[in-house]
């Protein structure tokens, strides 16, 4: 099956599930942000997003990178949890993470998904959203 990025049998299905909850997960928290209304909560909120939320979640992207051992989440070509990283770092949600330099195998990834021709092509006319 060709380009399929939602893995190669139940097992990788599973962990790109895994990830995507992950993502879930984080995507709640920084929806907490975004949808606060009293300033100082919503600061606290964002601090707390960009600091020890982004570290424990690219902490365990980190650990899954590592573990697979391939530079992908998941098996050796690109899926659909590469590609929601890749989208998480550089999409809307960029505006509510903190830095991920301690992160080589997650920057890595971002910078391969993005050498991808397709994802390139996307990313050229993809509408910029602000969160």
């Amino acid at each position: 099956m060709a380009n399929c990025y939602y893995g190669k049998s139940d097992i990788e299905c599973l962990q790109i599930d895994q990830l995507l909850n992950l993502i879930s997960d984080y995507l709640d928290i920084s929806g907490k942000v975004f949808l606060e209304a009293d300033k100082d909560k919503k600061a606290e909120l964002l601090k707390s997003c960009k600091g020890p939320d982004t570290q424990r979640y690219f902490g365990y992207f980190e650990r899954l990178l590592k573990q697979n051992g391939t530079s992908f989440f998941v098996g050796k070509e690109l899926t659909l949890a590469d590609i929601a990283v890749f989208d998480l770092v550089t999409g809307w949600m960029k505006n509510f993470m903190g830095p991920i330099d301690n992160f080589p195998l997650a920057n890595a990834l971002v910078s391969k998904v993005a050498a991808n021709d397709k994802i390139k092509a996307y990313v050229a006319k993809r509408k910029v959203t602000e969160g």
